[in-house]
């Protein structure tokens, strides 16, 4: 199979149908990137979508991976498509197989270690306690591993809402099994709100924008060299009720990443105007 022609015979047709890569990729449950790289040659459809793709295009699967029309007789036609679209199916269940083994391997290994922490801490101290440290914290990876094994497209994005639904009430589990209180509020939620902000932001730029890399780097770097860094000190200064404006270390660091947020911005500016 030639990828250049079958991508150029995917951007003929998306564009005599009028549709823009995003509306194509938004049919299709894929980023508009990877419509791109099909279109430029530099990739390939997976073959789960191909039947999906050939529909929309209103092509045979045959047709499709040929970059052609055919013009052999409507039985071979047939032929092609129905080999192709078994094939499909064969392995949809197979990755759905494989998923679901996945899951339950992780949910075993889980529910066995919850269960062991659980019966030594109280058979030592007649008491359920410190274990329950482990069974939030393993509430928390099964929340951000989930999406990875089960999710086709967005995973960080499944992931990262894994993160932030759990990671708050694992903060105040961990609070009130420690002799400490009043943390979490005032120190521990708003240093975890800024830096999910901050994450969320970046997962985004890389994901779903098209910016240049130097560009995109620039930025994450502000964000938790300037912003993250500045504001996680002003949260600490108000919980400790200390002078700001005396570590010379955030100082050090925030300074740093302007520069070197300057640096990456031209690069990127410098790369962009050679190409234009």
């Amino acid at each position: 199979m030639d990828n250049k022609k079958v991508g150029c015979f995917i951007a003929s047709l998306r564009k005599e149908k009028s549709m823009t890569q995003q509306s194509l990729a938004d049919k299709l449950n894929v980023t508009s990137k990877a419509v791109s790289k099909w279109e430029t040659g530099q990739g390939y459809p997976e073959i789960t979508t191909i039947p999906t793709l050939a529909e929309i295009l209103e092509v045979t699967t045959g047709e499709l991976l040929n970059g052609e029309f055919s013009t052999k007789e409507n039985s071979d036609k047939v032929a092609m498509n129905t080999i192709i679209n078994e094939t499909v199916k064969y392995l949809d269940k197979a990755a759905i197989n494989k998923e679901n083994i996945w899951i339950f391997i992780v949910a075993i290994i889980f529910l066995f270690s919850t269960f062991v922490c659980v019966i030594c801490n109280y058979l030592i101290q007649h008491v359920i306690s410190w274990s329950l440290y482990e069974v939030g914290a393993i509430i928390l990876l099964w929340a951000v591993i989930i999406p990875m094994i089960k999710m086709k497209k967005h995973k960080a994005m499944g992931m990262f809402l894994g993160l932030t639904i759990t990671l708050i009430p694992y903060l105040f589990l961990v609070q009130y099994l420690t002799p400490v209180k009043g943390w979490v509020i005032p120190l521990a939620l708003p240093i975890t709100i800024l830096s999910l902000i901050a994450v969320g932001i970046t997962m985004y730029m890389f994901n779903n924008t098209k910016a240049n890399k130097f560009y995109s780097i620039s930025i994450t770097i502000f964000i938790f060299g300037v912003i993250v860094d500045s504001g996680v000190d002003k949260i600490v200064d108000n919980f400790l009720k200390r002078t700001s404006g005396n570590n010379i270390s955030v100082f050090i660091i925030v300074l740093t990443s302007v520069f070197l947020s300057f640096i990456l911005f031209a690069i990127g500016y410098i790369k962009k105007s050679k190409k234009c």
